[in-house]
């Protein structure tokens, strides 16, 4: 889908199941465009570990509220336009 239409962030669950997170940050990262990636997991630690390791900007662990997300879409959206 973001290859077709492009996005200035990303939010990605990393347990899926076509394709996992990692595989979602891998691929953008290895295309080498400049979308925010938030990574999401239930399951925590090693997992939002490894999609930070593998370049997702922030994470979060479920369950989370809804301010959280908007908190870290604003923040990451915002340093973003501070390099513009």
């Amino acid at each position: 889908m973001y290859d077709q239409m492009g996005a200035d962030l990303i939010i990605t669950d990393i347990v899926m199941p076509t394709m996992d997170g990692i595989e979602v940050i891998r691929h953008l990262v290895a295309k080498n465009v400049t979308p925010k990636i938030i990574a999401v997991s239930g399951q925590g630690g090693n997992y939002l570990e490894s999609a930070k390791e593998f370049g997702a900007d922030a994470t979060l662990t479920k369950p989370f509220r809804i301010a959280d997300v908007l908190e870290t879409v604003e923040k990451l959206l915002a340093s973003d336009s501070d390099h513009h």
